[in-house]
Formats: structure tokens, C-alpha cells, sequence
């Protein structure tokens, strides 16, 4: 029987919006790898069908993110102090892992409610961005986030009095309570269809023989909206509320293994997507086209080609 997901949403997507943001840069790609293989396995102990496998899975994504954990701390306590978002992030998920009941009883750090795609360590090229909140901002998050609770709890607005008279001339009056005023519905945040169609999906791939495609999804998917379908030469993914369905439905180019593919989600809001890894038959060749279209044909053939008049056979990763 499957088992309820062991962190809670807010911290398994900070943890997928830092990942995401650390493999928009080759050279902090690989910090990314620790959060991703930890959060898999917690997928995997959700999806679990019996205690020994939930307990062995759990085990793998602690030692995971232990891991992710070591590295981040080298970043987060230089002076630049980069990545200190998913370094706190990653030691809050291991303490929930680990002892549940220990962690819900430590008070949340200030500065806990800052937006933390925000508080990210790096800038859009890559290069080190300083965290641009000072403590009176992060006081004025902390804050509002307070407000903003006390205004969502459900509170009774002032009573009327019924007033009736009596046949003698007398007046008397009776408290009669008036309804609590629900919170309004959060606001839908908008999916760019229009994007989504002209570019359905990115892929690429990286040194170690994984190829990552990502889809653009709606900001409220969930995991029954998605099918995924792996084949040793094909792939399909269809999401509702996506407007082409599928989404893609064609041959790879390349073969991969179909026992070792998965797919998760990632990010929050209007950047959640799809992810989904596949793994090369050949670890070490290089993709030329993810397809086996026109495109991804004629790519192939000029990569045979060049590689024909080189002499050196598949090209080699890092030569």
C-alpha cells in the first residue's frame, strides 16, 4: 500500500525550484544531483508496496541529501554565501526525514515566508548574486506572512440585535450572531498555452548518460494528470490542461532503458514542469536530435559524417 510523501509541499518544492535553478548553470549542475536523486527516492518510498522497501528508500534519499548537504554548506558559508537557501532547506528536510517529531517542534527561522526562488544564490548568467533582502525586509516578510494567517482564520463579524416589542409598550432585544465571512479562493495562476504550444518541451543531456526533457505544465498538475510512457525507441507524455495532446507521441533517435527512465515534477507556480530522465543504451554517445524526425535524421547523419572523417568513431564526453 502506498505511503503519504514524507516532506511537506513547501519544502519539497523549494528544494525542486533550487534544483532546477542550480541546472540552468553547467558549473552548478552537479550540487543539483544530491536534492534529485534524495527527492526520487522519497517518490519512490510514496510509491512503495510494502514497509521494507518505504524503509530502504528512505534510508537512500537521507544519505542523498546528506550529501547535497556537505557540498552546500561549503557554498552557503563562503563569503558570497551562495546556495544558502537550499543548504537550509536541505538540512530542514533531513531533520523531517530523520525525526519528524523533533522537527516540527523547532521554530521557523526569520525570513522563512521570503519568496525563495528570490533567495536564490545565483543571478540569471550564472554568475554569484548576493541575497537582496535585508533583515528589515525579511522582519516585513515574517510579517505580513503573520497578517496574513490572522486574516484567513475565520472570524465572526460584530452581532446584530433583534429588537421586538411586547403588548404592554415594552422593548427587548436578542443578540442574533451573523455568519463568518469565508476566505476568499486563492487566484488561479494563469498557464501560458501559448508558449506551452510553440514549445512543448526541452531536452538535454548531460556527462553522465541521462537525458532530461522537460514539459511545461499547469501550476495545480498533479501526478493523476500526467501518463508517461516509456519505450525502449519511443516516448509519450500527455498532461491535462496542456493544450496539445499529447504533448509528444514519436520515435527517440536513440535507444534507451526504458527500466531505469522515471519522471517527477519540478518548480511551484508558473515554472512547475514535467521532468522526465531517460537513460542512454550507450552512455557515453552523444545525442545528436532527441527525435526521429526529419530534423533529428539529417542531425544524425552529419554527426556519422563528421565523426566518419575524424576517425574517431562516437564521440567521446570531455575529449
Amino acid at each position: 500500500m502506498p505511503f503519504a510523501y514524507a516532506l511537506p509541499d513547501d519544502i519539497k518544492e523549494a528544494l525542486e525550484g533550487q534544483s532546477a535553478e542550480m541546472k540552468t548553470d553547467k558549473f552548478w549542475r552537479d550540487l543539483a544531483k544530491g536534492i534529485d536523486a534524495g527527492l526520487r527516492f522519497l517518490k519512490e518510498e510514496a510509491e512503495a508496496f510494502d514497509s521494507v522497501s518505504a524503509k530502504e528508500y528512505r534510508k537512500q534519499a537521507i544519505k542523498m541529501l546528506e550529501e547535497a548537504e556537505t557540498e552546500l554548506e561549503k557554498a552557503a558559508n563562503s563569503d558570497l554565501r551562495l546556495w544558502y537557501v537550499a543548504y537550509e532547506k536541505t538540512k530542514e528536510a533531513i531533520m523531517i526525514l530523520k525525526d519528524p517529531a523533533k522537527a516540527a517542534a523547532v521554530p521557523k527561522k526569520p525570513g522563512s515566508h521570503v519568496p525563495v526562488v528570490a533567495q536564490g544564490g545565483m543571478g540569471v548568467r550564472g554568475g554569484p548574486s548576493l541575497t537582496p533582502y535585508t533583515a528589515a525586509d525579511i522582519a516585513a516578510a515574517d510579517a505580513a506572512e503573520a497578517i496574513k494567517a490572522a486574516a484567513a482564520a475565520p472570524s465572526a463579524m460584530p452581532a446584530a440585535a433583534a429588537v421586538t416589542w411586547s403588548k404592554d409598550g415594552t422593548m427587548s432585544s436578542q443578540t442574533v450572531p451573523t455568519p463568518t465571512m469565508p476566505p476568499p479562493p486563492p487566484a488561479k495562476i494563469p498557464f501560458d498555452e501559448a508558449a506551452a504550444r510553440a514549445n512543448p518541451y526541452k531536452w538535454e543531456q548531460d556527462d553522465e548518460g541521462s537525458v532530461i526533457v522537460s514539459v511545461p505544465v499547469p501550476a495545480d498538475a498533479q501526478k493523476s494528470d500526467v501518463t508517461v510512457v516509456f519505450g525502449s525507441t519511443h516516448l509519450k507524455v500527455t498532461v491535462k490542461g496542456h493544450p496539445l495532446q499529447p504533448v509528444l507521441d514519436a520515435a527517440l533517435l536513440y535507444p534507451v532503458r526504458t527500466n531505469s527512465c522515471s519522471w517527477s515534477f519540478e518548480g511551484a507556480g508558473a515554472k512547475r514542469k514535467l521532468v522526465a530522465t531517460l537513460e542512454k543504451v550507450t552512455a557515453e554517445q552523444q545525442w545528436a536530435h532527441l527525435i526521429e524526425n526529419a530534423e533529428g535524421k539529417k542531425a544524425k547523419e552529419i554527426q556519422a559524417m563528421a565523426e566518419s572523417i575524424e576517425g574517431i568513431g562516437l564521440k567521446q564526453w570531455g575529449s
